[in-house]
């Protein structure tokens, strides 16, 4: 069986995160935006390798009591392994260490695979963005998680 590890990640990572996100998403950040982003002390990212291989990412904003899920990401040949669900929990379990009780995010509408997995952790609609994404366009479902609501 091949070996997963999931460690934490930081603006030297960007490079592969950069390259990660080109293979899942058409509005990928760039290498540039994502070192930014990960250089930010109210940031948290963690990286999931299997054989060596940058293979999944998470991207979080944490501002007690509040936290937000900025990306997330398994490329598509390392998906249906439970590395989504990895991702989640280690995402969780960050916000509770650090004093954050309130959660939310924006996913597309047409990610019925992500919304399934959000709300699988607790996470619960709480609104609409209409035409947010674009390439292609698509409304983002704005949803939140409340410890209290566990």
């Amino acid at each position: 069986m091949t070996e997963t590890v999931l460690r934490a990640a930081s603006a030297s990572d960007a490079g592969a995160l950069a390259a990660l996100e080109a293979a899942i998403f058409s509005d990928a950040w760039s290498e540039a935006c994502l070192g930014e982003t990960l250089a930010s002390p109210l940031t948290a990212a963690f990286l999931l390798k299997e054989a060596g291989e940058t293979v999944g990412y998470l991207i979080a904003s944490y501002l007690a009591p509040e936290g937000e899920l900025l990306r997330i990401g398994v490329h598509p040949a390392y998906r249906k392994r439970g590395y989504g669900a990895r991702l989640m929990e280690r995402f969780l379990a960050e916000a509770k260490r650090r004093g954050c009780d309130t959660l939310f995010l924006e996913v597309r509408r047409d990610n019925a695979g992500a919304i399934s997995l959000y709300r699988r952790y607790g996470f619960l609609d709480n609104g609409v963005r209409r035409g947010y994404y674009k390439n292609p366009t698509a409304d983002a479902l704005l949803m939140r998680y409340m410890a209290s609501e566990e």
